[in-house]
């Protein structure tokens, strides 16, 4: 009974320990979730209280995008975009860029170049800061080209004012210096830019650097007072301590460049100013840390490189010249401090990076290269292929007007060819019948009649003109000649009774009609005509073939062919051309109905 009694017992007391347990952790969890659901005011759910805050508390900055996120109170571009700014302002670069690239590649912003330029501005700064040589000029490039289309002074010398600051890192140091400066006048030409001071101070601080390393500290001090200047001018208030963070980077270039000029009391009162400030930059940490180099302050170096090795690590960015430079400073001060052993193996992991950072860099310095080699040959296959087109439609222009052109000349000679033929068609059949002397015309026309009758369309007062134009010693030569009556009754005897339309008609019907010799046939032809037998009887009917087309319009060619005694059409095509220099077709063309009546048979 006791065993009994004491087991109970012991049930009991582990079913409440359970009990206990269980409640405990509910009430654990509850008031967890109360903690969790207690939200920010919603005064404090905005955009500008995530950039107020991202200086002097980057946690509660961040809760308040997280908050956004979570609500969704913002399209997600813009809070990736305060996001973004927020890890940059902590120099968590490649975190940063990972959202840069994001909200460039959103739909929001590319279809809006105002804030593509924006966001390629931050894209360049990461870029910048982590010697990107291969992105870094795509995106500068980009941005020029687009603020230039734009006509965008603000972003034309932004981008402007980073190609000469890598110009100038790549050795170009006259170059750089020239576009920095001409960035700087452009944007102090600038009006009504709400961010101008701040981007002037951020060019001015670059520059003082720059002078800097090359040893030219009047200009770097310059440079120096003026970004204290633009730091000092009226700035954003809704953003705490920006003068202060502003400030905080004047003074700490501005000791390592005093104390490059031997000014060691006003280097120590810069150094004094940087760090009263409220508020630090670590991304001037490097500035601070090479001033105590040169102050032999190592021991306060240290602090100062670990929080870089943090800021580092916490970013990924392991393997990376900024993480070169850090092991490399700590090398140097663990050497001044005599700790050679810690010193070394900085060294160490210092030419460790460098070898590999250096590969790294060689092969993405090949791959731009072959990229560059590819987009050249694109460029030069599209200039080749817009040439060979443009060379086209530039012959094709000039053969079209050139076409244009033959065919007015062309169409202009026919009709000079058309009116000449005519002319001597003319004075053919008034020749024929009206003879070629004054005296013999009149006896002829009493032998033959009105050569009307015959086809002739003679116009006398033109062959009048022609007829006196000619030598009467000419004339009487002619009449003496005891061939020419032969040729000239031969001549009209065919012409009367068309005895050339016979496809069969030839020399021997020519020496028939001449009553000459078979041997002195082709030299009197030739005398009177310039050609030989055959080209005769084919200028008859050329000749015929001229009055069918003027008086016949509706005539086929093949009923003209036939008509003129020739058998083929593409026979009679030919003679035609050979004779005109012209096709029929043209020549008709060329006239409208004609006054000629066709010689009759």
């Amino acid at each position: 009974m006791n065993k009994l009694q004491t087991v109970e017992s012991q049930i009991y007391n582990l079913s409440s320990m359970w009990v206990r347990w269980m409640l405990s952790a509910a009430l654990l969890w509850v008031f967890s979730q109360g903690l969790a659901a207690s939200p920010l005011p919603d005064s404090l759910l905005t955009r500008d209280a995530a950039y107020r805050y991202m200086f002097v508390d980057p946690g509660k900055s961040r809760d308040i995008i997280d908050d956004m996120r979570a609500r969704k109170t913002l399209p997600e571009w813009k809070l990736d975009l305060a996001e973004g700014n927020l890890l940059f302002s902590l120099c968590l670069f490649n975190k940063a860029l990972a959202f840069y690239t994001r909200v460039y590649k959103s739909n929001a912003v590319q279809a809006n170049d105002s804030l593509k330029m924006v966001v390629l501005t931050r894209l360049i700064e990461v870029y910048d800061i982590k010697f990107d040589e291969k992105d870094l000029p795509r995106y500068t490039h980009e941005l020029y080209d687009l603020a230039k289309s734009r006509n965008n002074d603000v972003y034309m010398a932004m981008a402007l004012f980073m190609d000469g600051k890598r110009a100038h890192y790549q050795g170009d140091e006259q170059e750089g210096y020239k576009r920095c400066e001409e960035a700087v006048r452009m944007m102090q030409s600038v009006r009504h830019f709400w961010r101008k001071n701040n981007v002037l101070r951020t060019f001015y601080g670059y520059l003082a650097k720059m002078c800097f390393d090359d040893k030219r500290y009047d200009e770097a001090l310059k440079y120096s007072k003026a970004q204290e200047k633009a730091s000092l001018m009226p700035h954003n208030p809704e953003i705490l301590c920006r003068k202060e963070r502003n400030l905080y980077r004047v003074y700490a270039i501005r000791a390592q460049i005093l104390m490059a000029m031997d000014r060691q009391a006003e280097a120590d009162s810069a150094y004094q100013r940087c760090i009263s400030q409220p508020v630090s930059d670590p991304f001037i940490i490097r500035d601070i840390i090479k001033y105590l180099a040169k102050r032999q302050r190592y021991e306060e170096m240290m602090p100062y490189l670990r929080k870089v090795k943090a800021i580092l690590q916490e970013d990924g960015d392991t393997l990376s010249r900024n993480m070169m430079l850090a092991y490399y400073d700590a090398g140097e001060a663990y050497r001044g401090m005599n700790q050679y052993d810690s010193a070394s193996h900085c060294y160490a992991v210092a030419a460790r990076l460098s070898e590999r950072l250096h590969s790294i860099h060689s092969l993405q310095l090949k791959e731009t290269v072959h990229e560059s080699i590819e987009l050249e040959r694109e460029v030069a296959k599209h200039e080749r292929l817009r040439f060979y087109f443009f060379t086209g439609v530039s012959l094709l222009i000039i053969a079209a007007i050139l076409s244009f052109f033959y065919v007015r000349r062309m169409q202009h000679r026919n009709r000079l060819t058309a009116q000449h033929i005519q002319s001597i068609m003319n004075y053919r059949y008034s020749t024929l019948f009206e003879t070629n002397g004054k005296h013999h015309r009149k006896k002829m026309l009493q032998e033959d009649g009105n050569p009307d009758e015959m086809g002739g369309n003679c116009n006398s007062d033109e062959f009048n003109e022609n007829l006196d134009e000619m030598d009467e010693n000419q004339l009487k030569e002619l009449e003496k000649d005891p061939h020419w009556k032969a040729f000239h009754d031969m001549d009209k005897q065919i012409v009367k009774q068309g005895l050339f339309r016979d496809p069969n008609f030839g020399r021997d019907d020519l020496v028939r009609l001449a009553g000459v010799d078979k041997n002195a046939l082709a030299p009197m032809i030739h005398k009177y005509t310039g050609t030989n037998v055959p080209g005769y009887i084919n200028s008859k009917r050329m000749e015929y073939a001229i009055v069918l087309i003027k008086i016949h319009p509706e005539y086929t060619l093949n009923a003209i062919a036939e008509a003129c005694g020739i058998k083929a059409p593409a026979t009679f095509i030919r003679h035609f051309r050979n004779t005109y220099g012209m096709t029929p077709s043209e020549y008709r063309a060329q006239i409208g109905a004609g006054d000629f009546a066709p010689p009759t048979g």
